[in-house]
């Protein structure tokens, strides 16, 4: 598992529009077993007391401690090549929503004409 180091969670934060180490701590404990064993959690150990100490002191620290504006921008770029280089349909997702939207109007549809 990657050490998840103040730098990172800040780069993180800023990814995700929020400004403090405590707003991604607490989306990283909302998403737990996304980045530490769950026995690790529940046992308090490892890899995850770790990080619970390394934050503690910085909850209230805003993610702008660590990110310089050639920071951002990088990040900005990178967010734009990534959306640059998406599906031009919209992905997976697009698909089962189109999918979801026909099955909706062939539904509509036989109800109209059993009315008829």
């Amino acid at each position: 598992m990657p050490p998840y180091s103040l730098k990172w969670m800040a780069e993180s934060g800023y990814v995700m529009g929020l400004s403090t180490i405590g707003e991604v701590a607490s989306h990283m404990e909302s998403h737990y077993d996304a980045y530490w064993l769950i026995s690790d959690v529940a046992n308090h150990t490892g890899p995850y007391a770790d990080w619970c100490d390394a934050v503690a002191s910085h909850l209230d620290s805003s993610i702008d401690l660590w990110l310089t504006d050639d920071d951002k921008r990088r990040i900005d770029e990178e967010m734009e090549t990534a959306m640059a280089e998406g599906s031009p349909e919209g992905g997976q997702r697009s698909d089962e929503l189109r999918e979801a939207t026909d099955e909706t109007e062939k539904i509509k549809d036989e109800g109209e004409e059993a009315r008829e």
